[in-house]
């Protein structure tokens, strides 16, 4: 196990709070983790081909004839497929055979999840807030458009890619903030199945913990019994875009927060997360080098409280750190950053070079102090 002090450029540790900010998996955590999100991404594919048999198949006799046809949902609404033919009766089998073989096999990998999960508690790599992943699987089987996990929840989709962990201090919250790209359709027609209530995020969240409900004089907000916070955010304007749906009544309604245009612009990243209760969950999470710069200029901002300021640098530099040491697929190149405006990224870029990055690791660029 390696722990791995933040530098200056003349190698001492810059600040001890950060001191052992990071420790690599040993290899049977290695092992395990790998093992979990390998089984949870062969569920994730049963869980998708299964959905193209949801509903039902069922023959029905019309007068003198027999039809077959297919339900959708719970309502019982039902779509005729045509009359008793060879190739009706081909649609009926193909149709039982594959949802009976794709729930078998749903069902043999959720049994081997459990199993791993009992491993994954047993070594501590159970990290991530149980009520995050529970909703972050919810929102992964809806049909709406991916929702981005923001801020520090989102270090431990960079700890699964890393593989290590970071220290708690730059953990602990009671919130989880998903970014949504307003200019994508929010909602569809069809409910989930059994259910009449119509897809929204707000839904989905109930799915997840039946007790969550909007906060009053905060639409964007919503909490569950124990007090854990839900917001959802988006970039300024996007509620405003030609192409944005609209809310549907009691919904959540995105806060409009500026800075977030650059993420919502940004890369993404996806990785297998691992709850406290040791079920994973396939959460996107922004680019780890934006995430570095977009919290390292919050940390700048005049109106940010200071207690999350200080939090905000301390995560800007150890991601950061972590991005240098230990994920080279993600250099720090201008093409990573473009979306933010030139002037932010060479004030970043400077202050991860002083406080988190060797000098042997400075880039040539085109932007002053790369």
């Amino acid at each position: 196990m390696g722990f791995y002090p933040l530098q200056s450029p003349h190698g001492c540790v810059k600040d001890s709070a950060v001191h052992n900010y990071w420790v690599d998996f040993d290899p049977n955590q290695a092992r395990i983790s790998i093992d979990i999100a390998q089984a949870y991404l062969a569920l994730r594919d049963a869980q998708a081909r299964l959905r193209h048999y949801h509903g039902g198949i069922h023959w029905k006799r019309i007068g003198s004839g027999e039809y077959l046809y297919r339900t959708f949902d719970g309502s019982g609404a039902a779509r005729s497929l045509g009359p008793r033919s060879p190739e009706t009766e081909a649609i009926y089998t193909q149709f039982r055979s594959g949802k009976s073989s794709w729930s078998e096999r749903q069902s043999t990998l959720r049994g081997q999840i459990e199993d791993l999960a009992r491993l994954g508690r047993a070594v501590r790599i159970n990290r991530v807030p149980a009520v995050v992943t529970a909703i972050v699987r919810v929102l992964g089987q809806s049909d709406l458009p991916p929702l981005t996990v923001l801020g520090t929840n989102a270090l431990y989709a960079y700890e699964a890619i890393a593989g290590g962990t970071f220290a708690t201090h730059l953990l602990a919250t009671g919130d989880v903030d998903f970014l949504l790209d307003a200019r994508q359709k929010l909602r569809v027609a069809m409910p989930v199945e059994g259910s009449p209530e119509p897809v929204s995020v707000l839904s989905m969240l109930r799915r997840a913990d039946a007790t969550f409900q909007p906060l009053a004089n905060q639409p964007f907000r919503a909490a569950n019994a124990r007090g854990y916070l839900v917001d959802l955010v988006t970039a300024p304007g996007a509620l405003h875009s030609p192409t944005a749906a609209p809310i549907s009544p009691g919904d959540l309604i995105p806060a409009e927060i500026h800075g977030l245009q650059w993420l919502l612009s940004s890369p993404r990243v996806t990785a297998t997360v691992i709850g406290t209760d040791g079920i994973p969950a396939q959460m996107i999470a922004p680019d780890p080098r934006a995430f570095s710069v977009y919290k390292l200029w919050m940390s700048g901002q005049p109106d940010r409280e200071p207690i999350k300021k200080r939090r905000d640098e301390l995560q800007a530099l150890a991601v950061a750190s972590i991005v240098r040491r230990r994920l080279p697929q993600f250099p720090f190149d201008e093409a990573s950053l473009q979306a933010f405006p030139g002037a932010i990224v060479a004030t970043c870029w400077s202050r991860l070079v002083e406080q988190a990055l060797p000098p042997e690791e400075h880039l040539a660029s085109g932007v002053p102090g790369w």
